[in-house]
């Protein structure tokens, strides 16, 4: 299996899973350093989780504490990358992202690998016997008077 798509379509899959587990996710998009080349625009997702918003890049290119956000919106047709009116060539590509560092503060670095998958990568089991999360509400009878 090979994975295909860009950054777009993973924070819309990543926004699409939340919703269906009714928590409220929205599209975010913006620049960001990468490792290799070329820089360009990058989306991520947020989802409200603990009363805040927390971010998530669906393909793990780019740490999101380095976003610099330029738009958010519910998807890709409130926050386009492009939006173009008339016939237009592309000529020339250049961009360019440069992180300032302070001197002062010592560089962010990642957290070491702990191998414990945590957040939405694994979900929780359900112990056997139990009722799963989502069980309807018990149907109470009324009794019908004449």
């Amino acid at each position: 299996m090979a994975r295909a798509g860009v950054c777009r379509d993973f924070a819309h899959l990543g926004i699409t899973f939340c919703r269906a587990l009714n928590i409220p996710a929205r599209l975010v998009v913006g620049y960001v350093w990468f490792d290799e080349p070329p820089q360009d625009f990058h989306a991520v997702f947020e989802a409200w989780i603990g009363g805040r918003w927390v971010l998530f890049d669906a393909t793990r290119m780019a740490p999101v504490d380095r976003l610099v956000r330029v738009g958010t919106g519910r998807d890709a047709k409130d926050v386009a990358f492009c939006t173009i009116f008339g016939p237009v060539t592309m000529t020339k590509k250049e961009i360019v992202v440069r992180e300032k560092q302070n001197e002062m503060i010592p560089p962010p670095r990642p957290p070491e690998p702990s191998g414990i998958v945590v957040g939405i990568e694994k979900p929780v089991p359900v112990a056997a016997g139990t009722s799963p999360v989502c069980e309807p509400p018990p149907v109470q009878t009324v009794p019908l008077s004449d």
